[in-house]
């Protein structure tokens, strides 16, 4: 209630049964709309998960960072999400989704160039950072699944759904385990790994925007 308003009367559970999910599937692939948007939604799936899972061992090995302290990040992250939660259910109303799909992607994706210029003594913009990348990037999810809704006629949003989790998901699988190979400490010994590590900082904002 406090994110947005969504009004389903024409809701028939039973009614998803009469469809064969293949043909459900083909017509929402028809409309131009919903695949440009799949095409852009994988795209930022595949340039947020890039350094994702090795955030925590860079700001462990590198920069001194705890785990425990880590942790303080998460709630941080988790505190600016449900803040910022209901301001853009409010302003998606106003100014439509992709819009603010677009204004906090950019600003969540500005502020994770900071990662590239970290250092142990700098650590403290770790607090600030990760709370505004928790309020930007609730924007962020909020706008594009309110998207996908608004994409696709009323008998097609779970299937809509579906899909959309599921080739997102594909294509978030795959670049951590490029990055995988890339941040080995036994490949590439004439660049060092921090500075690989750092690369990758700066090449994931980079793909999204």
């Amino acid at each position: 209630h406090l994110v947005t308003h969504i009004y389903t009367p024409w809701s028939v559970p039973e009614a998803a049964s009469k469809h064969k999910v293949s043909l459900q599937v083909s017509e929402i692939l028809k409309r131009d709309g919903f695949r440009a948007y799949l095409w852009f939604a994988m795209s930022l799936a595949f340039g947020l998960s890039i350094t994702a899972p090795f955030a925590p061992v860079f700001m462990e090995s590198f920069l001194g960072f705890s785990v425990s302290s880590q942790m303080h990040l998460l709630i941080l992250a988790s505190l600016g999400s449900a803040m910022g939660m209901p301001w853009w259910g409010k302003l998606c109303d106003h100014h439509g989704c992709r819009a603010i799909l677009l204004t906090t992607g950019l600003l969540w994706m500005l502020s994770n160039f900071t990662w590239v210029f970290l250092q142990p003594e700098t650590t403290w913009v770790l607090y600030p950072l990760w709370f505004f990348g928790g309020l930007t990037s609730s924007g962020v999810i909020l706008a594009g699944f309110n998207l996908v809704l608004k994409l696709t006629p009323p008998h097609l949003k779970s299937t809509a759904v579906s899909l959309h989790l599921a080739l997102t998901s594909i294509a978030a699988a795959i670049p951590p385990t490029l990055a995988g190979f890339f941040l080995a400490p036994d490949l590439l010994q004439f660049f060092p790994q921090e500075l690989r590590y750092r690369f990758l900082f700066a090449f994931g904002p980079l793909w999204v925007i």
